[in-house]
């Protein structure tokens, strides 16, 4: 992490964590807010106008008017947003495309928007660090006071039609991409996190 961002890292990781227990207390309303919230943002895309978002007034409606999908029926409209076409899935433009493992077929492309980082992914990520910061701060102060075991390099990341990476999720520099200078997992900073070039 380095002494410098720590203050600032410290903060966050308490304030999401502290963020999401506050929802714990009511956890229908926090749901209820989050589907309004992309309902109403997504209303205009065309699979909000397709699926009638602006007529959805909560989950029971949502669950009526978005059948359950798999990836073959969303594909169409993931490869229009990956072929750069604007308002498709989502009002907020894709940043990166993460890469599916492949696992049940060919590797999916999975649009990413600066809104799902900032509601759906940062929250967590930074709140599961809340403890460890609080309990045991000195394991994330120093860039080599956690060892991170994580190494996927994408050396040459590859790009959708748009021009749009597309790479795993862990090989996403969220700082760079969404202007997270705190994402950075402790340890991650370390003398020896990036392995010498005959590492495989």
């Amino acid at each position: 992490m380095g002494e410098e961002l720590f203050p600032a890292y410290r903060q966050r990781v308490l304030a999401e964590r502290d963020a999401l227990r506050k929802a714990l207390g009511d956890v229908r309303a926090a749901q209820d807010g989050a589907l309004r919230h992309m309902l109403d943002a997504n209303a205009d895309t065309e699979f909000g106008r397709r699926h009638g978002f602006a007529r959805c007034r909560g989950v029971d409606d949502f669950r009526a008017a978005v059948p359950i999908a798999d990836y073959e029926a969303l594909g169409p409209w993931m490869e229009a947003a990956a072929a750069g076409r604007p308002n498709v899935l989502s009002a907020d433009p894709p940043v990166v495309f993460f890469k599916s493992s492949g696992s049940t077929g060919d590797s999916k492309r999975i649009p990413v928007t600066r809104e799902f980082m900032r509601t759906c992914f940062f929250p967590p990520y930074y709140a599961a660090w809340a403890n460890i910061v609080e309990h045991h701060p000195e394991a994330v102060r120093r860039p080599d006071a956690t060892l991170n075991l994580k190494h996927d390099p994408a050396p040459a990341p590859a790009a959708t039609r748009s021009g749009h990476p597309h790479l795993g999720a862990s090989q996403v520099d969220f700082g760079r991409a969404f202007g997270e200078r705190l994402s950075a997992e402790p340890g991650s900073r370390a003398p020896w996190s990036t392995l010498p070039s005959f590492v495989d």
